[in-house]
């Protein structure tokens, strides 16, 4: 049996930068592709680049890693999201990652870091207030995954609402950004991380770590990312996060389904 071959330089997708370049362009946002990047609107510019994980006669994995820049972020720095990524070939893998930005993150970017408002809730806007400001928070819909079910995704409101209490109690002034994702199997935490501007923040993983999550015995995770930008005398108020179960991503959006045909006639 032929061996796994693991790989570690990550390289630009051609694929992946016009899909992200299409994906705006199907909801009416002003994007262009310059090189590598995507620059969509006056500001905010987008780059994909994608490392082979590994490789074996019937399938491949990849890791997707999407960098955001906006002067909206100010310092808290690009928005680094990362995707795994599975199929019988690269581009299989390629189109199962981006899938998977899609449904989680597409549309925190497109709606918190440029004008553009979805005709549907795909992001829900929260208003915290803490100890050194306030903010309007674009939370992102959850995007699990599972082999079975996602029982987790239920206990997941209340572990934010610790982590938005930490978060609101240490902030400083200014826009952030906030990565979580937290995976298990045979019904123990395999895997956590808690990213606040591109930086690990251990306050949010101990409480990832320390949550009486009930998952199944199969594997699950959960994935979920919130920008927050500063706000003027506004008052907590937390409101349901919307779920987007795995799904085919053209059902989802169905103004990039012209170009995803095109893709698959190919």
């Amino acid at each position: 049996m032929m061996a796994h071959r693991r790989y570690k330089s990550a390289y630009m997708s051609e694929f992946l930068t016009s899909a992200i370049d299409d994906a705006f362009r199907a909801h009416g946002i002003q994007s262009a592709l310059a090189g590598s990047w995507v620059n969509v609107g006056d500001s905010l510019r987008i780059r994909a680049s994608t490392q082979v994980r590994t490789t074996a006669p019937d399938s491949v994995t990849i890791q997707l890693d999407v960098i955001t820049e906006s002067p909206t972020l100010g310092s808290a720095g690009p928005i680094v999201d990362s995707f795994a990524g599975l199929g019988a070939t690269q581009l299989d893998a390629e189109r199962n990652a981006f899938e998977k930005f899609l449904r989680g993150s597409f549309h925190v970017v497109a709606e918190s870091l440029t004008a553009h408002k979805c005709d549907s809730e795909q992001v829900e806007w929260e208003q915290w207030k803490g100890h050194s400001g306030a903010w309007k928070v674009c939370s992102g819909p959850l995007l699990t995954q599972a082999t079975v079910e996602c029982k987790t995704q239920s206990q997941y409101g209340e572990v934010l609402h610790k982590i938005q209490d930490e978060f609101l109690h240490n902030a400083k002034p200014g826009p952030h950004w906030l990565s979580v994702f937290v995976g298990f199997l045979k019904g123990e935490i395999i895997g956590s991380e808690v990213l606040l501007d591109g930086k690990t923040w251990n306050t949010g993983i101990s409480i990832l770590r320390q949550a009486a999550w009930m998952p199944s015995e199969d594997y699950e995770s959960i994935r979920h990312l919130l920008v927050a930008l500063p706000a003027s005398e506004v008052t907590t108020t937390p409101v349901p996060i919307p779920h987007h179960e795995a799904e085919p991503w053209p059902k989802r959006l169905g103004r990039v389904a012209a170009w995803w045909r095109r893709e698959q006639k190919q």
